[in-house]
């Protein structure tokens, strides 16, 4: 298989020879614009088959709730089957503790609440 690259206004995102897409984000606040953006070449990279990604966020400068929503949602899993996230600063990893949070509970995967 033929390395493929996409680059959008947010991130670069590369299907690698191994079947894994590969991402790099840009310095920007993603917003539910760039999320949208970043979702449909993953999809179209993903060319039917959900993918393992691999995103590299350390560079990224925020991202918006909508935007978090957006990645853990239906559209975004067309093109994906796994998802890991490099992070180094307490921004990314924020955005890392959200987003889990957020797909637990949307996917009935969160913890019980404690008993008070």
């Amino acid at each position: 298989m033929k390395a493929r690259e996409i680059v959008t206004s947010a991130q670069i995102l590369r299907l690698e020879d191994d079947g894994i897409i590969r991402a790099t984000a840009f310095p920007v606040h993603m917003s539910l614009t760039f999320a949208q953006e970043v979702v449909r070449p993953t999809i179209e990279l993903a060319d039917g088959t959900p993918r393992p990604v691999l995103v590299d966020i350390r560079a990224q400068k925020s991202v918006d709730r909508v935007a978090r929503e957006h990645f853990a949602g239906a559209e975004a899993a067309k093109g994906h089957c796994a998802l890991a996230l490099l992070v180094d600063s307490r921004v990314s990893k924020a955005t890392l503790k959200d987003g889990i949070a957020y797909a637990e509970g949307r996917h009935g995967r969160r913890a019980a609440p404690r008993a008070r």
